[in-house]
C-alpha cells in the first residue's frame, strides 16, 4: 500500500502549533518539551515552503537557509503560565520570552541604549516597567489591577519573568491584556495557559486581538 501526503494534508496554523506545543511545556521547558517545540516549528516551516509538493525540488542551500531561519526563532511567541494558588487566593504567573526579543524591547525602552539580560543583573526595574506596560489584569471597568513583580530568571535562549496577582474575590468580570512584543513583531503570538481550581483554559493574544475575558 502506498501512502501519499499532499501539501493540503499538512497545513498548520501558527496558533494551533503554539497551543499544541504549550501542552508539553511545564513550569520550565524540559529537554523533551523543547525538542517537541522545535519539531512543531519545523513542521510549520515544511508546510510554508511546500516541501510536500511533488512538483518542487530544493537546492541544499535553500534547505540550509530555511533551517537557519528556524534556529533563529523566526516565529515570535511568548508563553505564560497562570496558576491559581487557592491557599493564598492569588495567581502566580511565569512569563517566558526569548531573551534577544526581550533585550530589543528593553533597549528601546532605554532610549536605544543596549540592555543585556543575564542572571543577577541590575535590570529588574526596566523589566518590571516593560511588563507593567504590556501585561495587565483588567477589572470590569477596564482599569488595571495591581500585581507584584517577583523577579526574573534567564536560561538558555529564554527569560522567565515572575509576577503575582492577588485575586480574593474571584475572576468574575476580569480580563487580560497582553501586548508583549507586539510593537516589534506583527506576527507575535502570546499564549496564556490558565489553571484555576479544576479549570484549564488557553488564550491566544495577537496584535489584532490583545484583550480576552477570563470567563472561567
Amino acid at each position: 500500500m502506498r501512502i501519499v501526503f499532499s501539501r493540503e494534508s499538512l497545513v498548520f496554523s501558527r496558533e494551533s502549533i503554539v497551543v499544541w506545543c504549550s501542552s508539553v511545556i511545564s513550569y520550565r521547558l524540559s529537554a523533551i518539551g523543547y525538542r517537541l517545540f522545535t519539531i512543531c516549528y519545523l513542521l510549520s516551516a515544511i508546510e510554508q515552503v511546500g516541501f510536500c509538493s511533488p512538483n518542487r525540488k530544493y537546492a541544499k542551500s535553500e534547505i540550509v537557509n530555511r533551517k537557519s531561519k528556524i534556529e533563529s526563532h523566526a516565529f515570535h511567541t511568548s508563553i505564560t503560565r497562570m496558576d491559581y494558588n487557592a491557599k493564598e487566593k492569588s495567581f502566580e504567573l511565569s512569563i517566558r520570552v526569548f531573551t534577544d526579543d526581550l533585550e530589543k524591547a528593553l533597549s528601546a525602552e532605554n532610549g536605544g541604549k543596549k540592555i543585556s539580560v543575564v542572571n543577577n543583573d541590575k535590570n529588574d526595574g526596566i523589566v518590571e516597567s516593560y511588563i507593567r506596560k504590556c501585561f495587565s489584569i483588567l477589572n470590569p471597568q477596564k482599569q488595571k489591577r495591581a500585581f507584584s513583580y517577583v523577579g526574573k530568571e534567564q536560561e538558555a535562549d529564554a527569560t522567565w519573568i515572575y509576577i503575582e496577582f492577588p485575586c480574593k474575590e474571584g475572576v468574575g468580570g476580569l480580563s487580560i491584556q497582553n501586548t508583549i512584543l507586539h510593537e516589534f513583531f506583527d506576527d507575535q503570538i502570546n499564549l496564556v495557559n490558565i489553571n484555576y481550581l479544576a479549570t484549564k483554559k488557553s488564550l491566544i493574544f495577537k496584535k489584532s486581538e490583545n484583550i480576552h475575558a477570563l470567563e472561567l
